[in-house]
């Protein structure tokens, strides 16, 4: 038996050692708290920071149809009635992003605070990604911190986010709703916990669905989820989250969407002349296989890999170049198996059929979507439209360069990616550029991603053969750099060098954007607000106000209109026939000449004008409102 003394010494010394135990335990859990999630905070931070005094230099809506549609779904969800103005709007843009927007318009009535708020609503989306690059990252086997933030700048810092995040479209959660799938597929494979697991699963299920519902083009990335969940399942034999669960979510997110969607279109959009829905687009694809359209989709296809290639500058090829060798279906002893590069994680697996499939899915959509547009020949930028395939590329991107730091890049890799950019720009030559230059107009933001590579020309200038010389000289001279690379045999030095210097081209991307882009668009913001405040002046932003009649101005100036005065209802008309008594007339100045015979002129009342607008009161009960209301 131990002695009283004994025993008195020896329980001090056992809660000595619980204690010391328990403070190491402590040390460990707020070292690797410090290790991920202190950096992760940072780069939140930090880039919502950025984000957030871009946001507040932007003025005012600049891209017409697509940010008024999804500002006019936000007002239907806070109780505003937008659909007068919706009667010429012929595209449908998706209904999630507007769920964000909603609780702003309850709180603020100040249409530039709100547009404002909006933005950065935006920032908060977007700032998501590199804190998300940062923990997939090291879900995949990146462990060193400075890699992990190297990629966190390339992917998650884009310079497409950053631009597409500056105006209130679907944009935003269109890029972030890939990487919220990938992180929440990646932790659902690894969880061991069933509950958890359970849970994951209809979260995933809701992703699957959520994205189709963010715009009809993310539907690639539904397509992926669900063909790697069932291909594992029932033709690996391997089953990465529960099935039931996972089928249920999305049979009933889809139900409950389609019901929203439908609702929504009813009560907004004039169905007669609605024409950018999938539905609308799969109907105009089916019309156009011919030789014409044939010709149209090989034009599309190489327009879009140039606008990859070049918008990555040139390694971005190297996910095609790298990933179809590992993904291959191989038939031994009658049984199917799968190799995704051989001995690595399941994790890794998943992402590199994640990866893969959805730039690929995402290419094909986009290019179903624009070789079969009406308008195919008209704008410049529709055989490339980069803006329906920025949101997935850095996702491959992050593939790319996660195999650098865990296998190195071989000199053989990036000179088959030199000869596939080769191929690419040769027959986007001889296919892709005869529409472009012959198409009639020119738009900035489709094609945002290869501006900051056109160093001989302004964004303002048309594409032409100098934009792919010079373009092509710029990609081919970062290949043959990265290829140098290949040839240091440290291994260690080859992937900061190629990291770092990678990330100082996305930072130069990002900087152009910021400096060059994003200035014209908030120049234009600002002309706009400048001309709407003025006019609106003379309306009353009430919802007593009679009707406000929009004669034969544009569709940019009269959603313009609608959105700063949010109360009011807009309804476009082309004749002066279709005016009814008792309303606000909006018109162009001298739009009521000779004709004004067919109002009755002791019923009109000029209640203001401004360099390119004039605004009438007609009807009695339209005057003495407008009158009393502008005189107060």
């Amino acid at each position: 038996m131990l002695s009283k003394r004994r025993l008195g010494i020896t329980i001090p010394l056992i809660k000595h050692a619980t204690l010391r135990n328990k403070d190491s335990q402590l040390f460990k859990y707020l070292k690797e708290t410090f290790r991920t999630d202190i950096p992760a905070a940072i780069i939140f931070i930090f880039s919502l920071a950025i984000n957030t005094v871009i946001a507040l230099k932007m003025n005012y809506l600049s891209v017409c149809s697509d940010e008024f549609g999804v500002a006019g779904i936000a007002a239907f969800y806070a109780g505003h009635d937008w659909s007068a103005a919706f009667s010429n709007i012929t595209a449908y843009f998706g209904f999630i992003q507007a769920l964000f927007y909603a609780p702003l318009f309850k709180i603020t009535d100040d249409p530039v605070l709100l547009y404002h708020s909006m933005l950065i609503t935006n920032g908060i989306m977007i700032s998501l990604i590199p804190v998300i690059v940062y923990k997939v990252s090291g879900l995949l086997g990146v462990t060193k911190t400075y890699h992990r933030i190297m990629l966190a700048v390339i992917c998650g810092f884009y310079s497409t986010y950053i631009a597409h995040s500056k105006f209130i479209w679907n944009e935003s959660i269109s890029c972030l709703i890939p990487w919220i799938t990938l992180y929440v597929l990646l932790i659902a494979v690894e969880t061991k916990n069933y509950k958890r697991k359970l849970a994951l699963s209809i979260i995933i299920g809701f992703c699957t669905v959520f994205s189709y519902f963010a715009h009809p083009r993310m539907i690639g990335l539904s397509a992926v989820v669900i063909i790697i969940i069932y291909f594992s399942k029932y033709i690996l034999k391997k089953k990465l989250i529960p099935i039931v669960p996972f089928t249920s979510s999305i049979i009933i997110f889809f139900i409950s969407g389609t019901m929203l969607k439908k609702y929504l279109v009813q009560n907004l959009w004039n169905t007669s002349v609605l024409n950018n829905t999938f539905e609308s687009s799969i109907k105009k694809i089916s019309g156009h296989f011919s030789v014409s359209g044939l010709y149209n989709l090989i034009s599309t296809l190489l327009g879009h890999l140039y606008y990859f290639i070049t918008s990555t500058w040139g390694i971005g090829v190297l996910v095609f170049v790298i990933c179809i060798p590992w993904i291959m279906l191989i038939k031994r002893n009658n049984k199917v198996q799968v190799s995704i590069i051989g001995s690595q994680t399941n994790k890794f697996k998943i992402f590199t059929a994640y990866s893969l499939l959805l730039t690929a899915s995402t290419f094909i959509i986009s290019a179903m979507f624009k070789f079969s547009s009406t308008v195919i020949g008209y704008y410049q930028d529709i055989p490339m439209f980069g803006r329906y395939i920025d949101a997935v590329i850095p996702v491959g991107l992050l593939f790319i360069f996660i195999c650098l730091i865990k296998f190195g890049l071989k000199f053989k890799n990036v000179a088959i990616g030199i000869a596939i950019i080769s191929a690419v720009y040769i027959g986007f030559y001889f296919t892709t550029l005869k529409i472009v230059e012959n198409a009639p107009r020119y738009r900035m933001s489709p094609i945002i991603g290869i501006q900051p590579l056109r160093f001989n020309q302004s964004i303002i200038e048309r594409i032409d053969f100098n934009t792919i010389i010079m373009t092509g000289l710029s990609i081919i001279t970062v290949m043959i750099i990265v290829a140098g690379f290949c040839f240091i045999k440290k291994k260690n030095f080859v992937i900061n060098a190629i990291l770092s210097f990678y990330a100082l081209l996305s930072i130069y991307s990002s900087f152009f954007i910021i400096t060059e882009y994003l200035p014209v668009r908030a120049a234009e913001g600002k002309e706009y607000l400048i001309e709407t405040k003025q006019l609106s002046q003379y309306l009353c932003n009430e919802i007593e106000s009679p009707k406000v009649i929009a004669l034969n101005i544009s569709k940019r100036q009269m959603t313009n209109i609608q959105f700063y005065n949010k109360n009011l209802r807009i309804y476009p008309v082309v004749s002066i026939k279709e005016i009814p008594e008792n309303s606000i007339i909006v018109t162009v100045t001298n739009g009521l000449p000779s004709e004004t015979a067919i109002l009755k002129s002791n019923k009109l009342q000029r209640l203001g004008q401004t360099e390119k607008y004039t605004v009438y009161a007609y009807g009695e009960k339209a005057i003495e409102y407008s009158l009393s209301k502008i005189l107060k």
